[in-house]
Parts: C-alpha cells; sequence; structure tokens
C-alpha cells in the first residue's frame, strides 16, 4: 500500500520511508535479477542471428546515444524534484513537481540532435552500403523516439515515486524490458529467415526500443488514471485528471501586487490578481547545478563508448559489446551489489566514529580498525574471486563462446582474445568499487572534490592510452580493454592511498594485509597451467573433445 507522508508523524514517516524504500529494493532487485536472466536467453538466441557490425552500433552507438540523451536530460532533475513530499490537498508542491518534471523533454530535444549529429557524422565516414546507411538513419530515429517518449513520461515517474508505489513502477519497467527484448527478437529473425535477408539490420533494435517505450507509456497512464485520487490533486476527476500532468503557472502565496496597463484603445486596466511562476527556484537551481556534475560524470563513465564509435569500426564495436555485455555479468550482479551494501556499512561506521569524537570516546581507532577490516576482506574476496576467473575463465575463453555464440564469434572474430584479457579486468573493477565506496562514506568534501580532479587526469591518460592503441596500434577491443585496466589501476592506487593513510597503514603493509596466501596464489597457478594444456589440446571445434574439455576444466576448478 502505498504511504501518505503528510498525514504521519515525523518518526512514522521516516520508518515509512526506511520500509518502503527497504521493500522497493529488495523487490527491484529480485525484480531486474529475473529479467536480466530472462534477458540474457533472448539475446543468447538473437546473438547468434545478427553480424557482429549490427550488434556494435546497437550495442554501443544506439546505447550510448541513449544513455547520454536520458542521463544528462533527466537525471538531474528527477532527483530534485524527488525531493519533495507528497500530498494530494496540496496542489501547488504537485504543480511545481510536473512543471520541473517536463524540463528534462526540452533539454532531451537538443540533446538527442546534438548526438544524433554527431553520430551521423563519425558514422558517414565509415564504409557501407545504401542499405547499412538506411538502417542506421532509421535506428538513430526510433532511439531518438524512443527517449522522448521516455521524458515525456517523467512526471508520472516522479508522482509514483514520491506517493509511494514503487512496485508499480518496478512491474511496468520489467514488462517494458521483455517488451523490448521480445519485439527485437521478432523482427531480427524474420528479418534472418526473410527472402530478402538484413533488411531491418540494426533497425530490429530501435523498433524493440520503440514498443518498450510505448508499453511504458501506456502502463504509466493507465495507472495513474486508476490511482489518480491516491497521486493527483483531490479535486482531478476521471475527465480532467490528464489536466494535472501538464505544465502550468502557478499562483504565489505572496501577496498581491496592483499593476496598470494600458490597452491599445488607451484603456487603463488595474490588475491585482497574485503573481505567478513556473518552476521552484531552489530546486531549479539544484538541478543545473546536478546537470553540470553528471556531464562530467557521465562522458567519465562512457568513455570507452565514446572513443569506440570515433576511432573503431562497427564490427570492433560489435567485439566490445559482445566481451563487456558477457564479462560484465559478474559485475552487474555481485560487484555492484557488494558496493552498495558495504557502502551503507561504512557510512554508518563513520557516522558512529563521528559520534564517539563528539563524546570525546576512545572508540574512534576501534571503528576506524572495524572498518579497515571490512574493506580488506572485501579486496581480498575481490581477489580471490578474480584467481578463479583468471585462472578458469581467461583459457576457457574461446569454449564458452563457442558455446553460447556459435563459430561467428568465437573463430570469425578476437572476441575470444578480448574476453580472456576482460577477466584480468574484473578483479580491477572489484577492488575500484569497493574502494571509492570507501571513499565515499569516509572522506571529507575536501578529499572528495581532490579525487574528482584526480579522476579527471585518470580519464586523460585513459582517453590518450585508448586512442593509442585504437588508431595507432589498431587493438581494437583489447586496445581499450588495456586502457581500462591503466584507468582503474590509477583510481585504485589512489583509493589505496588515501585509505592507507586513514587506517594508519603503510601501503606495503595493506597491500599485504589484502593479499591472498601463498596456497590460494599457487593453487591458481595449477589450475591455469591444468586449463590452459587441456583447452590447448583438446580444442573447441568438436563436441565430444569440447566436453572432455570443458569437464577437465570444471574438475581443476
Amino acid at each position: 500500500m502505498p504511504w501518505n507522508q503528510a498525514t504521519l508523524p515525523e518518526s512514522q514517516k521516516e520508518a515509512s520511508i526506511i520500509a518502503s524504500s527497504v521493500k522497493s529494493a529488495t523487490s527491484l532487485a529480485l525484480i531486474q535479477f529475473l529479467g536480466r536472466i530472462f534477458t540474457f536467453l533472448l539475446n543468447q538466441y538473437l546473438v547468434r542471428h545478427v553480424t557482429p557490425r549490427t550488434f556494435g552500433i546497437a550495442i554501443v552507438q544506439m546505447e550510448f546515444f541513449m544513455s547520454t540523451v536520458l542521463y544528462i536530460s533527466r537525471e538531474a532533475f528527477r532527483n530534485a524534484a524527488l525531493r519533495s513530499h507528497h500530498d494530494p490537498k496540496n496542489a501547488r508542491k504537485i504543480q511545481e513537481i510536473v512543471n520541473l518534471s517536463h524540463v528534462p523533454t526540452v533539454i532531451g530535444l537538443m540533446v538527442a540532435i546534438l548526438t544524433a549529429v554527431y553520430l551521423m557524422l563519425i558514422h558517414g565516414t565509415s564504409q557501407q552500403t545504401a542499405m547499412e546507411w538506411w538502417q542506421f538513419k532509421t535506428c538513430l530515429g526510433l532511439y531518438a523516439v524512443s527517449c522522448m517518449v521516455e521524458l515525456m513520461v517523467e512526471p508520472i515517474f516522479v508522482l509514483m515515486q514520491i506517493s509511494g508505489h514503487l512496485h508499480a513502477r518496478v512491474i511496468l519497467e520489467a514488462v517494458a524490458t521483455m517488451s523490448l527484448c521480445l519485439t527485437t527478437l521478432v523482427v531480427a529473425l524474420s528479418d534472418a529467415v526473410a527472402v530478402e535477408q538484413h533488411k531491418f539490420g540494426v533497425a530490429a533494435y530501435g523498433i524493440g526500443r520503440v514498443a518498450s517505450s510505448a508499453v511504458l507509456l501506456t502502463g504509466y497512464l493507465i495507472f495513474i488514471r486508476l490511482k489518480r485520487h491516491e497521486i493527483l490533486p483531490v479535486t482531478a476527476t476521471s475527465t480532467s485528471w490528464y489536466r494535472y500532468l501538464m505544465p502550468a503557472r502557478i499562483s504565489s502565496d505572496r501577496p498581491p501586487s496592483s499593476t496598470i496597463s494600458t490597452t491599445r484603445s488607451g484603456k487603463i486596466v488595474i490588475n491585482d490578481a497574485p503573481p505567478t511562476y513556473l518552476f521552484n527556484r531552489n530546486k531549479l537551481h539544484i538541478a543545473g547545478t546536478l546537470t553540470k556534475q553528471n556531464i562530467v560524470r557521465h562522458f567519465l563513465t562512457e568513455g570507452d563508448k565514446f572513443l569506440l564509435s570515433l576511432l573503431s569500426s562497427a564490427v570492433e564495436q560489435g567485439v566490445y559489446g559482445f566481451v563487456f555485455n558477457y564479462g560484465s555479468i559478474v559485475a552487474r550482479t555481485v560487484y555492484i551489489s557488494m558496493e552498495e551494501t558495504f557502502r551503507v556499512a561504512f557510512g554508518q561506521m563513520e557516522d558512529t566514529t563521528a559520534t564517539s569524537q563528539g563524546t570525546k570516546s576512545p572508540r574512534k581507532s576501534h571503528q576506524v580498525s572495524q572498518s579497515m577490516r571490512l574493506y580488506m576482506l572485501c579486496v581480498r574476496f575481490h581477489l580471490l574471486t578474480g584467481l578463479i576467473l583468471i585462472s578458469m575463465g581467461s583459457t576457457y575463453s574461446k569454449a564458452f563462446i563457442h558455446l553460447l555464440a556459435g563459430p561467428r564469434w568465437s573463430v570469425d572474430t578476437n572476441a575470444p582474445q578480448a574476453l580472456s584479457l576482460f577477466c584480468f579486468l574484473l578483479p580491477l573493477i572489484g577492488i575500484n568499487g569497493i574502494s571509492e565506496s570507501f571513499v565515499a562514506s569516509t572522506a571529507s568534501p575536501n578529499v572528495i572534490a581532490q579525487q574528482s580532479r584526480y579522476l579527471m587526469l585518470f580519464f586523460a591518460a585513459f582517453a590518450i592510452f585508448g586512442a593509442l592503441n585504437l588508431r595507432l596500434f589498431k587493438l581494437g577491443a583489447i586496445g581499450l580493454i588495456l586502457a581500462n585496466m591503466m584507468n582503474m589501476g590509477l583510481r585504485i592506487s589512489w583509493c589505496v592511498r588515501y585509505i592507507s593513510q586513514r587506517g594508519g597503514y603503510t601501503i606495503a603493509d595493506l597491500i599485504l594485509q589484502c593479499s591472498p596466501t601463498t596456497p590460494a596464489l599457487f593453487s591458481a597457478f595449477i589450475a591455469f597451467a591444468v586449463s590452459w594444456g587441456v583447452n590447448l589440446y583438446f580444442g573447441v571445434e568438436l563436441w565430444s573433445p569440447w566436453l572432455l574439455n570443458i569437464s577437465c576444466g570444471v574438475l581443476t576448478g
């Protein structure tokens, strides 16, 4: 049941917010897990019927377009709008939220035009047929339509969030994701078996996106109409509810000031109406500040896709997208959950430490040592799982790809080599995530600002090294993974320096405390050697030796 914050005392209000948030987070995690399994199975079937070039355009360029438009235009305004309390009796507050939530549509249109022009310019220089160029433009247009539809439902999304209808939003997004996968799969399969094959090509992904956005829009509209009395002002009726979702000027609660104007006929008119406004200035200022930060943060996050779209071919983009999708399964399902969980734990320990400081208690060193032990335990976990991934995953990447995607990817591309290298990147991603979570939970604002400056320098180094690997050394996806490894290493080194100083360790001592034991390292080396040997001897092309190869690998692991 949705909660109404306005009718609860402070203690119950906080309890309701926490309980609803925890329940929603649990449901969201479960639905995302099930959705990822469903998406993975559908994509697994889909990837066998699309070319690496099509996959690269869809996964790298189109996803870069969509994430750029949506993240830059709506994330900051969404965060600012969500700082409001919901009260159906306060029509002014609801209208402020609705007005602010319409701004992303305008910004998104401008960002979409700029990003589309950029992608068309760099894509127009590549070698392609007239059909491929038509497919690309069609897909880009469909993705733009999908983005605008999703931005149009932003007012409904925000109102559902602050009114406590979190489960409905989670379910609607899950249904939309499934419709995306099913539509894309149906169009791609029909395109593969048609007389004129590959007529749609990458446009199949665009059709799936539009179908997903249409399902989302329809679901949101139906839900808010049914729950209008709980979400919209109490004056909303079954025939006028949609008007409360439109932007409108708001009457201020300040006393009216008389204004005198003259009509064309010379008649003097005195206006005693109260002043009106469109936006809450405080929230608009917050949204503007966050938007500036999000632009920088977005290009730090999406730097690899930006470099790929600029400096590599669509086939190389497809290989990288393929490897990243498979290789980051562990990061998306395990590492992110650990980061979110332990970020809270580190923050709670820091809060306890701060309280102890205020009361002159000797517990500060105890709390610091507790947080340090937890951090070192997490790092050791990442290193141990990394040893397993490196010893097994790096040697069995070709067998894995051959089983799931077929010889088109395992033989005709360098995806196996790229996935092998990605296994070495995974533990670095995990250690960097938990290290930056520790810093974010314990560092002062000055230290955070210093970290941001260093992140910009590290990104510049990543961009230069990645560009050299792509353009000069022609390493493709492998070159970009190497650049990511360098970037992760630099970010980890900065965090380790801060964490060691805070915990009273030298850097060497901290590294030694986090390192796996000698037997673990020796076991990983033996597993790597055996796996590499049986993989080299048996190969992956024939089923009987391939199954024996995998069996030996499992026993070795």
